[in-house]
């Protein structure tokens, strides 16, 4: 994966990015190649490829990331201690995003029962299909109020059902009560969900508004 595995030091200022990258698919970088250089345009960013190293970097790195993109499904599949560092990263400010390549592999009975017994959310897989989706202003996530977000865009995604009104980003419909792309708060931070499966511009976009850069 395209991306340096250590935080540089000195004068950078840049906020720090984490590709929690726990399978390491071979076809990420080509996947996301024009995702790749705008994270480095405005991060540094950081790949994480193992459960220890992830724990160890939550529980003693001076530097608290700013975002954590989980790029795929190894964060819900029995790495319970690895979630527990995750919750509490996030319920003390930070942002976990769950994206890219996420919503292709993830198995719906394991992120249902995730959601439940890591977060106590009753989140789960809905509708899988491609559609036109618009940003639903009304109920905007405060952290994207005054983020430039897309407008209607084209993609197919994996959408979660028994998500509270004002965490759904976009929807197909105003009437709808499943998402493709979510925000929620939790505790103090951000929990992001990206359904997007074929790397549309629009959805960078919008990773890279949730990620605060």
């Amino acid at each position: 994966m395209a991306a340096s595995n250590a935080v540089s030091s000195g004068g950078d200022s840049k906020p720090v990015i984490v590709l929690l990258s726990l399978k390491q698919h071979s076809f990420w970088d080509e996947m996301y190649a024009e995702l790749i250089p705008k994270l480095n345009a405005r991060a540094t960013v950081v790949t994480l490829k193992d459960t220890e190293e992830t724990k160890e970097y939550l529980t003693n790195h001076t530097i608290t990331p700013s975002a954590i993109i989980a790029t795929d499904e190894a964060v819900c599949t029995k790495k319970p201690n690895l979630t527990k560092r995750l919750k509490i990263y996030v319920e003390n400010g930070g942002t976990l995003i769950l994206a890219t390549l996420f919503p292709s592999f993830v198995r719906p009975n394991n992120l249902k029962d995730w959601f439940e017994e890591m977060w106590n959310l009753p989140w789960e897989t809905g509708n899988y299909h491609r559609a036109n989706f618009s940003p639903n202003p009304s109920r905007l996530p405060s952290r994207l109020i005054d983020s430039k977000l897309p407008g209607v865009y084209s993609m197919k995604a994996l959408f979660l059902k028994n998500v509270p009104p004002e965490a759904m980003v976009y929807k197909e419909s105003p009437k709808d009560n499943e998402s493709p792309v979510v925000f929620a708060s939790i505790g103090k931070g951000w929990l992001g969900y990206i359904g997007d499966v074929n790397t549309e511009p629009q959805s960078g976009e919008i990773l890279m508004a949730m990620c605060g850069i």
